[in-house]
């Protein structure tokens, strides 16, 4: 039987402006099943690999690690380690590449999680590394590796940069909820097939696809769409620092002179009205330019009615930044 949710955040929130203060309200499409994350189907005997956004009701097809690597840099976020540190540790049995000491976890993977690649027993406490992974023990301390169980649940699905580790990525599993390590991309791909739960396409059809594929463009437009490209990176990443109520990151992406708006924004808002507004500001969309400067839109709900954002992304020094919202 499908289910049906609706989630709605409410934010009050001074806008990024020195000006206008407005409540916002982020939200969140209805949820008709419960098929997130990695996903795969079956057409004339050929398996598809898809990425359900349960959230914004959208599909990505993910064909090859091309269109992961973009996807990932489309989608996924960022969190930090003692974040990422709330996710029981996941681990699947796919041949390493590289493994220095032959305990059948890779390299890459034990630098990941911070054990010594070229020491099977990094604690010393008797066992070795992978069987403390595989057992849920702390590879690098004593006892159970702890985890959260609210906060794992809430992410199931979601694919995460660690701004701390050298930008490793981990994808939340729904199935069960643990963190799984996606290294190199040919081991990521690897991982999606593994991971991907069976769905038919029927299921997934209503949602709408968005394409991962590279458009070859004109010299003529070539320019403006790096542009482009640029200003929307700046929303994006500026977006990611809020959401991590990362203050001094969040204002390296906006111009001077909202430095103060940016710090009170994030000092106002609690976590989940700072992801709903980063929400907000990540699905904006290109809507007109001008020299060294293009504007974006967004929709977000105001008392109950839908309103479009504006969101003014100016060059600086050679530098894109959000200049006002």
């Amino acid at each position: 039987m499908k289910s049906l949710v609706w989630l709605r955040t409410a934010i009050t929130v001074l806008l990024l402006s020195p000006f206008l203060q407005m409540p916002l309200t982020g939200k969140v499409f209805a949820i008709e099943n419960n098929i997130n994350g990695f996903v795969k189907t079956t057409a004339n005997y050929r398996d598809e690999f898809w990425y359900i956004d349960q959230v914004n009701r959208v599909k990505y097809h993910l064909s090859d690690e091309k269109t992961y690597l973009t996807f990932v840099k489309k989608t996924a976020k960022g969190i930090r380690q003692k974040d990422l540190d709330k996710f029981a540790l996941g681990w699947k049995n796919i041949i390493p590449l590289k493994d220095a000491d032959g305990d059948g976890l890779a390299n890459n993977f034990e630098q990941a999680i911070g054990t010594n690649p070229a020491d099977k027993d990094t604690d010393k406490d008797k066992y070795s590394d992978k069987e403390e992974v595989l057992k849920g023990y702390d590879p690098v301390g004593n006892g159970r590796a702890k985890f959260t169980f609210s906060f794992s649940n809430k992410n199931k699905g979601r694919l995460f940069i660690n701004v701390d580790n050298k930008g490793s990525i981990w994808y939340i599993n729904p199935a069960d909820a643990k963190k799984y390590f996606f290294g190199n991309p040919a081991e990521a791909w690897t991982m999606i097939k593994i991971l991907s739960s069976k769905v038919k396409y029927e299921q997934i059809n209503s949602y709408r696809s968005i394409s991962l594929q590279k458009t070859t463009k004109s010299a003529a437009s070539s320019n403006a769409t790096d542009d482009t490209s640029s200003a929307k990176e700046a929303i994006n990443a500026g977006a990611s620092a809020i959401s991590l109520g990362d203050i001094a990151r969040a204002q390296t992406f906006f111009a001077p002179e909202m430095s103060k708006s940016v710090e009170h924004t994030v000092k106002t808002l609690d976590q989940e009205s700072r992801n709903a507004f980063s929400l907000i500001l990540k699905n904006a969309k290109f809507k007109k330019d001008a020299p060294d400067q293009i504007t974006f839109t967004s929709q977000a709900s105001f008392r109950g009615k839908d309103k479009e954002i504006q969101i003014v992304v100016k060059k600086i020094d050679g530098k894109w930044l959000i200049a006002s919202i």
